[in-house]
């Protein structure tokens, strides 16, 4: 572990998610288990169903679960947990998540994962370099207490991203997908622990879909099960 990590594993204790709300930073309550007051919950543009719609079929993966659509208060709270060192907002945020894959889990799924061994949490990579600057993944941190929440299997590491490129968010949509040619492989060692398992592929937001497809072919092409997209937030292209 870095320093900038243990720094940020520090921060997480002193500074406890609970007290804050992860958006507006208004004081909480103590018995608000996921960080957010009750106007910032109002304000926050809730998902209902999968915000890919149909579109979902062009893509390796089986559709998105997303909690909130892409807008300015979920993008305010995904910029303050990569951008800001927030990163304990991934507890929150991820518990969060964990309790809608639960939601959708019991029978909205069992058709993606039906025949398939018990589904893994698996994050989208960030390029080693990047990730030491920052001093942590932020998918990896929702992935892991997402897992957590759901009683899911989780593997940080299944995933490399082998190059660095340039930042997804300033590059336009129809080149995002050639960015990404050859950026994400498997991680050879995790190969056995992903064959014929379903895969929770999980993300900050999903906008594109180019990073998730990337990320879902090399998951699929190792042997995987079906990959299904679990974010934070989503570009709704249901209403678009």
């Amino acid at each position: 572990m870095n320093g900038r990590a243990v720094i940020n594993e520090a921060l997480e204790l002193v500074f406890p998610s609970g007290l804050y709300c992860m958006c507006c930073g208004d004081m909480l309550h103590k018995s608000r288990l996921h960080g957010l007051c009750d106007d910032c919950v109002s304000k926050l543009k809730w998902c209902a169903g999968d915000p890919f719609g149909r579109r979902a079929a062009r893509f390796s993966f089986c559709g998105v679960m997303s909690l909130a659509e892409y807008d300015f208060y979920s993008k305010r709270m995904i910029y303050a947990l990569k951008f800001s060192r927030k990163s304990y907002m991934a507890r929150g945020l991820g518990r969060l998540m964990g309790e809608l894959y639960l939601a959708n889990g019991a029978e909205a799924l069992s058709e993606f994962f039906s025949g398939f061994a018990s589904e893994i949490f698996v994050p989208v990579p960030m390029h080693r370099a990047k990730e030491r600057l920052r001093g942590y993944n932020q998918a990896a941190l929702l992935a892991k207490y997402a897992a957590r929440a759901a009683g899911r299997s989780f593997i940080p590491d299944a995933l490399i991203k082998t190059e660095a490129g340039p930042a997804m968010r300033t590059a336009r949509g129809a080149d995002r997908r050639h960015l990404l040619d050859g950026a994400i492989s498997i991680n050879e060692k995790r190969v056995s622990e992903l064959k014929g398992r379903g895969i929770v592929l999980v993300d900050d937001v999903i906008t594109t879909g180019s990073t998730a497809e990337s990320c879902a072919s090399a998951l699929i092409a190792a042997g995987s099960g079906p990959v299904r997209v679990l974010s934070f937030a989503a570009v709704n292209y249901e209403e678009k």
